[in-house]
């Protein structure tokens, strides 16, 4: 009894080293974020700053929407911006919305002021940018500045209320106090019932698990009045009693497993690259995901969060399109499609494909030429046919470039309808050529991400022929790349 009572006293004592461990740690973040979250806030506001001036430099001053543009970046940002072309002229401010602007920048409808300020600090960032602290001659409220100079002499000034920044920072501090202190009083009241109700039973548990551990069956848990500890007490005991018995058993079992290991050594090397490649192409939008959803955190406004989620939403429907994908590719891999061999209209099969796509194919000046005789009936599955000519389509138009061309042929090959996609552009390099078809391999690694393309595409085209025992291939010409399949002929 006198050693269970030592042990306890130990262990509470080491539980209430980790408390005040804890309350030290909860303590030092919350004066350090009081003391400075000022800073950081300016800082993120600083930062702001410099990547609105960016975006209204991305604008062009001549379109319909640039006020309008002008209008949700200050919404959005709570900023006051003025703009300037040449520098010494003011031809846009915050304060004025009806601005009418010329090719020369002017303004169309008055003189605009800039606000006069007495400038308390300045920092050069640059020859072209610099950061200003500025008070009104009249009044205590500061205003921190941000300006740049871009273009034909034009110049951009961001105005920050410091007052409003400084309410922010100490809102958050405050909500970081009070979510620290009731985080605090939660892990307290756990940490004590945890202490009271399961300690000296757990002693007692690790001291016969560790018997059982040395092969030492002697003794037995005795049971406990929480019920879960008492489950658990009676399995220890089950597992004691029987323990001798799956031993022996695991010995037969692990012979025979040997020589099964050997086996499994093959398809797991297989497995583990899929996976690796799998993993490659999902941690770019789950790191993106974590990093917006991280800023919706920050978010100083509704539509910031806005824009955050709809991040995040693009992100998650590129990551299930992924997934879709890879589900579709081991389908075909592993034989879970039942291939339905039925008469095919080839001209009509080809016009279902394409029907949802000629407002893309209009708006982006492609031209498509179709060279397919009505008569031409073949026999293939008419899902796969859908998924390889699809593929084939896609991959066409995210690599059509020079005259825009893309014409689809079907021609008597032997006893099959040899179908084909050309589409105008760079021929496929020769070192790709022989790696298009695996999973994951993409020609084209620098904009295949922001257009939606994870390299699976041929890899299911060539399972999907494969099922239906017709060949694929690719031929390059001097201006495009020709993508064919074979279909075989109705008789």
């Amino acid at each position: 009894m006198k050693k269970s009572i030592s042990d306890r006293d130990t262990l509470m004592a080491r539980y209430g080293l980790s408390l005040a461990i804890l309350f030290i740690l909860f303590t030092f973040i919350t004066v350090i974020q009081f003391i400075f979250i000022d800073d950081l806030y300016i800082r993120i506001a600083r930062k702001n700053m410099q990547k609105t001036a960016l975006q209204i430099e991305s604008l062009d001053i001549n379109s319909k929407d640039y006020l309008s543009r002008l209008s949700d970046l200050e919404a959005m940002q709570d900023f006051y911006i003025e703009i300037y072309y040449p520098r010494d002229n003011l031809i846009y401010c915050s304060s004025f919305n009806d601005t009418v602007y010329g090719n020369d920048g002017n303004d169309n409808k008055g003189q605009l002021k800039p606000r006069i300020m007495k400038i308390l600090d300045h920092v050069d960032l640059d020859e072209s940018s610099y950061f200003e602290t500025r008070q009104e001659y009249f009044a205590t409220a500061k205003y921190i500045v941000y300006g740049t100079f871009f273009g034909d002499n034009a110049g951009i000034e961001l105005y920050s209320s410091v007052d409003v920044i400084k309410a922010n920072a100490r809102t958050a501090s405050w909500a970081i106090f009070w979510v620290s202190i009731i985080l605090m009083l939660i892990i307290l009241s756990i940490l004590a019932a945890y202490i009271y109700t399961f300690i000296i039973p757990l002693q007692k548990i690790n001291r016969i698990t560790k018997k059982i551990g040395n092969l030492d069956f002697s003794e037995v848990c005795p049971p406990f009045r929480i019920s879960e500890l008492g489950e658990l007490s009676c399995s220890i005991n089950a597992l004691s009693s029987s323990l001798d018995i799956t031993m022996k058993d695991l010995q037969k079992k692990n012979r025979r497993l040997v020589s099964d290991i050997e086996k499994e050594r093959k398809l797991e090397e297989g497995r583990k690259q899929f996976i690796a490649n799998a993993s490659h192409e999902l941690k770019t939008p789950i790191a993106i995901i974590q990093g917006y959803a991280e800023g919706i955190r920050f978010a100083q406004t509704k539509d910031e969060a806005e824009e955050y989620s709809c991040v995040i939403i693009e992100e998650s429907e590129k990551m299930n399109e992924l997934v879709v994908r890879l589900l579709e590719l081991m389908r075909f891999e592993n034989g879970g499609h039942i291939v339905d061999i039925q008469p095919l209209p080839i001209r009509k099969a080809v016009f279902d494909c394409i029907s949802s796509r000629k407002k893309f194919l209009e708006d982006n000046g492609i031209t498509l030429e179709i060279n397919i005789n009505e008569s031409f009936v073949g026999r293939a599955d008419s899902e796969l046919f859908e998924r390889v000519f699809n593929n084939y389509f896609s991959n066409a138009l995210s690599h059509i470039e020079g005259e825009k061309k893309l014409i689809i042929s079907c021609d008597i090959a032997g006893e099959f309808f040899r179908m084909s996609l050309f589409n105008s552009g760079k021929p496929i390099a020769d070192e790709d050529i022989e790696h298009i078809w695996n999973s994951f391999y993409r020609a084209d690694k620098a904009h295949s991400r922001e257009q939606g393309r994870f390299g699976l595409g041929l890899a299911i085209v060539a399972e999907a022929q494969n099922l239906q025992n017709a060949k694929y291939g690719v031929i390059n010409h001097k201006d495009g790349v020709e993508f064919w399949f074979d279909i075989a002929m109705e008789h």
